[in-house]
This record gives structure tokens, C-alpha cells and sequence, in this order.
């Protein structure tokens, strides 16, 4: 049983390193700042693509952060963007986007969520204490 450990690590290894379902993800962070040093906005971008690109089966999904802050230092705006090439998953190039946006104060105003190229749309209105005021769906 011993002799057969060396031969199973090599037939793993192998199969690890010729499959195509690998994935390799790119990671950035870029940051902003007011004149007086204060964080104005910070942009996150994580993209995921196939570690060995074929041609029939390319796929991409790039996933994009963005948080915009006050002069104070409350947040001002939340983004995020989920987009994707490729023929997997659902049929639509960007699959989500949620933006929140806030007051002065740091609390939430309105909000507005997409699906799937803006099949399906969400939007919240929410008075000066962060109560929810007005809520709509809309669908294409």
C-alpha cells in the first residue's frame, strides 16, 4: 500500500496541471485622495479568466468595486459591477449592478439594484434617518 502513495501524488499532479478548469484571478486596488489627504474614492477590480484560453470556451468575469467617501470621511457612494464574457452562466454580459448612495451624515438614501442587463430593476428611496420611504420593481 506504501509503494502506491508516490504513484497516486504523480497522477494527480499530472491531471491538476492539464486541466483547462483553472482560473486566474488579476486583483487591483486604486485610491484617490482629497487635496487635505482625506480617502475620496477607492476602485476595486478583481478579473477571473481561464488559466489556458480556448477559443470555443473563453470566459471572463470581472468583478469592479468602487466606494466614494465625503470630505469627512462618510461614505458618499457604494458601486459594484459584476460583468462577464463567455457562453456560461446566464445569457447576459453585465449580471449585476448595485449602487447605494448616502448623505452627508452617512446614511443611506436610495439604492438601485440591476440583474442581468437591466431584465429585472430594483430601486428603494429611504428618508433622512434611513427608513424605507419608496420601493419599485420593473422588469423588461
Amino acid at each position: 500500500m506504501p509503494k502506491r502513495y508516490p504513484l497516486l501524488i504523480l497522477v494527480f499532479l499530472i491531471f491538476t496541471t492539464l486541466t483547462h478548469a483553472q482560473t486566474k484571478t488579476k486583483f487591483s486596488v486604486k485610491k484617490e485622495y482629497y487635496p487635505n489627504g482625506n480617502l475620496h474614492r477607492v476602485i476595486r477590480t478583481r478579473i477571473t479568466t481561464p488559466r489556458y484560453v480556448d477559443p470555443q470556451n473563453y470566459y471572463k468575469r470581472t468583478v469592479l468595486n468602487i466606494s466614494e467617501y465625503y470630505e469627512n470621511g462618510n461614505i458618499q457612494s457604494r458601486q459594484k459591477k459584476v460583468s462577464k464574457l463567455g457562453r456560461f452562466g446566464c445569457p447576459c454580459y453585465e449580471v449585476l449592478s448595485r449602487k447605494e448612495v448616502f448623505n452627508e451624515q452617512g446614511v443611506i438614501q436610495q439604492s438601485e439594484t440591476c440583474d442581468c442587463d437591466r431584465q429585472k430593476v430594483w430601486h428603494r428611496e429611504y428618508d433622512d434617518k434611513g427608513n424605507l420611504q419608496y420601493k419599485s420593481v420593473a422588469t423588461k
